[in-house]
């Protein structure tokens, strides 16, 4: 009797630097190194990555090409895992990253930061999580 293969969750992720002048040192390698790793203990596939090169951390989703094209493929291809490095990667101003990760929950995803583990879209409304979230963004 054959046995069947379990699929691996498959997953994107999102990498950013606010700088220019950063994109040529260790900053992708450093962010995929710390993904890669998270996405091989997890069982995790991941099908794509999205960057945003020379875009600060404060800019909303909007001003932001990369995250922008993230939205909209996981709300058009059931890919619903979102992987960054850590919390500051996706945003390092506290409102703007709470409007991006209600973006993304609303879209039915869940935002891990590979670093630590935590899925930073878990319980929105939980104001215990919502302070964790924040001190690590």
């Amino acid at each position: 009797m054959a046995t069947k293969k379990k699929q691996k969750t498959k997953a994107v992720s999102y990498l950013r630097c606010s700088g220019l002048g950063q994109t040529g040192g260790d900053t992708w390698d450093r962010q995929q190194a710390a993904i890669n790793k998270y996405a091989k203990r997890c069982k995790l596939q991941l099908v794509d990555e999205f960057r945003d090169e020379g875009i600060s951390g404060t800019k909303e989703i909007e001003g932001r090409p990369g995250l922008a094209a993230l939205l909209d493929r996981v709300e058009t291809n059931g890919v619903k895992v979102v992987l960054v490095e850590n919390a500051t990667r996706l945003a390092r101003d506290l409102m703007v990253s709470e409007v991006i990760l209600q973006q993304l929950a609303d879209a039915g995803c869940e935002v891990i930061a590979a670093d630590s583990g935590t899925e930073l879209t878990a319980d929105t409304d939980d104001p215990t999580r919502r302070l964790i979230r924040q001190v690590l963004g």
